[in-house]
């Protein structure tokens, strides 16, 4: 959920969520999600608008080691379930949790210093980045309403799953 955490930072940095006010989204485990091995807690999103900087902090439990090429997913899709593809601003929808090579990898997963095993713990993750704005953006975005989904697997088996309700507002 670490992952989770910087990943919905970073995924979402570039979408947007929420307004200038704070917020903090509902979490819903994924269908068939019954005992995840990591645990997000909670995810809070500030001053979040189109070309403005998002502020993300995130908590999350791991409760067994992660150590087997952990991945964190992160998917898009409008509240009628219409799946979106990754918007190409996004560097990445796809993060490696140990020995990432790309920015926001590397920062997403300093608190274990990028390397496996990701040892059981409590974790909170702070990322800020600027929303990028234009056309293409507020398309992506639509009326605003997105879903984000946060998947963790590890050794290909889903460590936790979840989704939940961002708001994008745009200039």
């Amino acid at each position: 959920m670490i992952a989770i955490t910087l990943v919905a930072l970073f995924a979402v940095l570039n979408l947007a969520a929420c307004s200038s006010q704070t917020e903090t989204p509902t979490l819903t485990p994924c269908p068939g999600e019954t005992d995840p091995s990591v645990v997000i807690r909670n995810i809070t999103f500030e001053n979040v608008q189109l070309g403005k900087k998002l502020k993300i902090d995130a908590d999350f439990e791991i409760k067994a080691p992660l150590d087997s090429d952990p991945v964190l997913y992160v998917y898009f899709s409008r509240p009628n379930g219409t799946q979106l593809d990754c918007p190409d601003y996004i560097s990445n929808c796809k993060l490696m949790l140990c020995d990432g090579t790309k920015i926001d990898e590397i920062l997403l997963n300093r608190e274990w210093n990028n390397q496996c095993p990701i040892p059981p713990g409590n974790y909170t993750a702070h990322v800020t980045v600027r929303i990028l704005n234009g056309e293409y953006a507020e398309e992506f975005i639509g009326d605003g309403n997105l879903v984000v989904k946060f998947l963790i697997e590890n050794g290909g088996k889903t460590a936790d799953c979840v989704t939940f309700p961002v708001y994008v507002e745009k200039n």
